[in-house]
């Protein structure tokens, strides 16, 4: 009389116990599903960041005018050939040093403190310009006019960096 009992118990369990397996392994369906769809969002927006960054290389590379690609912090990551004619120096050993790391020798903090004034408006700011004085290939001064256009992240509401072109021979 108790093999019947002990047996519809063990029936009830495994029951339960399908049933519980198959839920679970319908939720890690589903967790799967969703993480491969996140994965191909992700890997979109990878290909579509390439193509910009690919885009804003080559417009860089085409511009005549000596152009320097930074980055939020005004810190310098990218360059055209102009700009390392202009300046005369090897400008990867500057790659993320800020621009002021350009100044001729003593006027880094009067640069800084330019560019960090600019840097607390950027939230807002498109464009701007200021005039400085450069370490120029043979470490003399070099005056130069920055023209300074601020880009906005793939949302267009944050901030991705500065594009700033330099005019040599204005005065500082």
């Amino acid at each position: 009389a108790e093999a019947p009992g002990l047996r519809g118990q063990l029936l009830r369990w495994g029951l339960l116990g399908f049933l519980l397996s198959a839920g679970l392994g319908a939720l890690v369906g589903v967790l799967l599903a969703g993480r491969r769809r996140a994965e191909a969002r992700t890997g979109r927006r990878d290909r579509s960041l390439e193509v910009a960054r690919a885009r804003q290389k080559a417009l860089r590379e085409a511009l005549a005018a000596p152009c320097l690609e930074l980055d939020p912090e005004a810190r310098l990551l990218a360059w055209n050939a102009p700009a390392a004619a202009l300046l005369g120096r090897d400008l990867g050993a500057l790659l993320h040093q800020p621009v002021w790391s350009l100044a001729t020798d003593g006027g880094g903090p009067a640069m800084e403190a330019g560019w960090l004034e600019h840097l607390g408006a950027a939230g807002t700011l498109e464009r701007f310009e200021r005039a400085d004085t450069l370490a120029g290939p043979e470490g003399q001064p070099l005056a130069v006019l920055w023209r300074v256009r601020a880009v906005r992240g793939a949302d267009g509401q944050g901030l991705a960096g500065f594009l700033a072109i330099l005019e040599a021979g204005r005065p500082a």
